[in-house]
């Protein structure tokens, strides 16, 4: 019982976040990883043969800097690289791994101070550089290039401060990534794919408070 009675009081405590004073300075510098999921089909208009691209799920990584410019909005910019898959419906083999590298340069965050916790909404615009890597064991000869693309970030999110630097971070968001992607087999052109490669994301990580 009192071992019940000690994990409940923690659990409370986590809860009211009275553990510790939060927010030590103005910057906000993080790192966080976890999943995507297609925010749907790509389309595929081939010069021969149309035909529905689907993304799998994948992963997302990286990092972000913010600075407090008022005690509930922080500017600052982030970078991340997200991943998947692409398969073509009623295709058995893989047909190639997106990945992009998405850089965002200007990114507001509305932020909240609750004790121990600062829930908030952010945005961002960017870029993204596309890379795509043809499976060329089932497709050999195929290759494509990489465009840039027009980011958007849009995330909800919140930091729980364990100490008064250092602090718990879960999000989830959206990143926009639509881009015209052209593949080639033997050098000839044969499909403009991959228009829509826009991405769903959860991610957990840490953020430490300079």
């Amino acid at each position: 019982m009192k071992i019940l009675r000690v994990a409940m009081a923690l659990a409370i405590a986590l809860i009211l976040g009275w553990t510790v004073p939060a927010f030590a300075g103005d910057w906000q510098i993080g790192a966080d990883g976890g999943f995507t999921a297609s925010t749907g089909p790509a389309d595929n208009q081939s010069f021969a043969a149309p035909q529905q691209l689907n993304s799998t799920d994948g992963f997302i990584a990286g990092g972000h800097a913010y600075y407090d410019v008022l005690s509930w909005l922080g500017v600052g910019s982030e970078l991340y690289y997200y991943q998947e898959g692409m398969n073509a419906n009623g295709m058995s083999k893989s047909l190639a791994t997106h990945g992009a590298l998405a850089f965002i340069p200007l990114a507001l965050r509305a932020q909240g101070h609750f004790g121990n916790w600062m829930p908030y909404f952010g945005m961002g615009v960017g870029f993204n550089n596309n890379y795509v890597w043809i499976n060329n064991s089932n497709f050999p000869g195929a290759s494509s290039t990489s465009p840039i693309s027009l980011a958007l970030k849009v995330d909800v999110g919140t930091d729980y401060y364990i100490t008064k630097t250092t602090a718990l971070n879960a999000e989830l968001g959206l990143i926009t990534n639509n881009a015209t992607q052209t593949v080639n087999f033997n050098g000839t052109p044969v499909a403009n794919t991959f228009a829509n490669m826009s991405v769903f994301y959860g991610m957990i990580g840490f953020d430490f408070n300079l």
